[in-house]
């Protein structure tokens, strides 16, 4: 697996391209999509943050963001 996180378990690839899984949130046992991004700056990481206070029906909720895996992910 590309990701190595205690917390999600990819279980399967989504879509074409790879780089979003069908995953399972172990802590809050249910399913979730992970979608890997190369997070190379702090500009990325600002949209991110951005992103994740915006509240519309055509943006997906974003519930988590880590920067420590296996990848630079």
């Amino acid at each position: 697996s590309p990701f190595n996180n205690d917390r999600y378990v990819l279980n399967a690839q989504i879509g074409e391209g790879g780089s979003v899984y069908q995953a399972t949130d172990t802590t809050l046992a249910r399913e979730v999509a992970i979608k890997l991004i190369p997070l190379t700056d702090e500009k990325v990481l600002n949209e991110v943050r951005h992103l994740a206070k915006c509240k519309s029906e055509y943006i997906v909720d974003i519930h988590d963001i880590h920067l420590k895996c296996n990848l630079p992910y």
